[in-house]
């Protein structure tokens, strides 16, 4: 078997480094609806995804895939807990915190996702009872957006290297949290993301006797916050939690001539669970035959396993890769939108000096609907025009 890196490759077999992957846990089926407004709402892990855009485009080119248009804006503010301590500037915590309320109630969401526990967690069992309080609060001053809810469990820390500190005891207090945070969403009936357990489970990189890579090493900076690789893994645990992998879709032909073409339809998802076609063909002479794409050879079977049904993953990395750096420049405009780096000018207590230049903030608007349009039309399914011919 051959395959191909370019615009087009099919693999016979899933991404390696998904093995585990556990299902969603709600008090209420959490569904994605077409034209769903999404806000993604918490601290450092939420404020970062928008910088590599993996987990916006796993689940962009899911939901398209089903027919579901769906746009995201995040909110994410490194440092965030449910108080927004982070998020005050230079005013009191509780200034930050009605700033942000009024930022999520201003786009109008009909889906929230919520990150929250993890800096909170640093604080053990003295800590829970009052973050669960505050939890409270915020779900219930974010009530009148009528959106959904969807609460994401807090992440381990990994071993990083033997000069980092041992990551067991915070992640046994984020187990609290993680465990608090599942009952709180039951209670909300309210979606839940369980991203607790070592990361390593989810990509081993190996095994642990003849292991690839340290996970920590590979997936994170520090072992505390996730790299590019770290965002593509945990994009693709999330999808899968609340979309669901994809249906195969099922071709079967009799073969007519010496070569026919046909079509089979495109993945933009990398780590695809199940093949996207399952591809059977019969009535072939005896021999071997291969499927082209392009012009390049893709895979060659014996007449036989054809006849016996091939799993297949057309995957585009290339339109992927598009789809995925077009969410990227959404989220980089969008950030100067809402969260302009002259803040303190435009609208604080500066803004006496430079507010007259507030005006322009607005302006980001249409700059950010432009890229909106390409995401969707990045995003549409579509089918490769594939030749199986004869191998010899």
């Amino acid at each position: 078997m051959t395959v191909s890196r370019s615009a087009f490759a099919v693999v016979l077999s899933m991404f390696a480094f998904i093995v585990t992957v556990p299902s969603i846990v709600s008090a209420a089926d959490f569904e994605f609806q077409d034209g769903d407004k999404v806000v993604l709402l918490g601290s450092t892990f939420i404020e970062r995804a928008q910088r590599y855009g993996y987990l916006e485009a796993e689940l962009t080119a899911a939901l398209a895939g089903q027919g579901k248009q769906v746009t995201f804006r995040n909110l994410g503010w490194s440092g965030d807990t449910v108080w927004a301590e982070s998020r005050g500037i230079f005013d009191p915590p509780a200034e930050g915190y009605k700033r942000m309320i009024d930022q999520v109630k201003g786009l109008e969401p009909t889906v929230i996702l919520f990150y929250y526990g993890a800096n909170e967690a640093y604080a053990g069992e003295a800590g829970l009872e009052a973050f669960l309080k505050q939890y409270e609060k915020l779900l219930d001053d974010l009530q009148p957006t009528g959106a959904r809810y969807v609460l994401i469990s807090p992440l381990d820390h990994l071993v990083f290297s033997e000069r980092h500190p041992d990551p067991a005891e915070y992640n046994d207090k984020a187990q609290l949290y993680r465990d608090a945070i599942e009952d709180l969403a039951a209670k909300r009936n309210a979606g839940f993301v369980d991203l607790t357990g070592p990361l390593g489970s989810k990509a081993p990189l190996g095994s642990p006797e003849a292991p690839i890579a340290t996970p920590g090493e590979y997936l994170t900076d520090t072992g505390v916050h996730l790299n590019a690789f770290g965002y593509k893994v945990i994009a693709q645990v999330i999808r899968h939690q609340l979309v669901g992998p994809e249906k195969t879709k099922n071709i079967t032909l009799n073969a007519a001539g010496e070569a026919q073409e046909l079509k089979l339809p495109r993945t933009l998802l990398p780590g695809a669970f199940v093949p996207s076609v399952t591809m059977t063909v019969k009535g072939l002479a005896q021999g071997r035959y291969k499927l082209m794409a392009n012009g390049d050879e893709v895979l060659s079977l014996s007449d036989e396993q054809w006849a016996g049904g091939i799993p297949l993953y057309p995957i585009d990395y290339q339109h992927f890769d598009r789809l995925r750096a077009a969410i990227v420049k959404k989220n980089e405009l969008y950030f100067h939108r809402w969260r302009p780096q002259n803040v303190t000018y435009l609208f604080l207590f500066r803004k006496h000096e430079q507010g007259q230049n507030a005006k322009e903030i607005p302006q980001f608007d249409p700059l950010v609907d432009e890229q909106e349009q390409l995401i969707r039309e990045l995003s549409q399914p579509a089918t490769y025009k594939v030749l199986l011919q004869p191998a010899n």
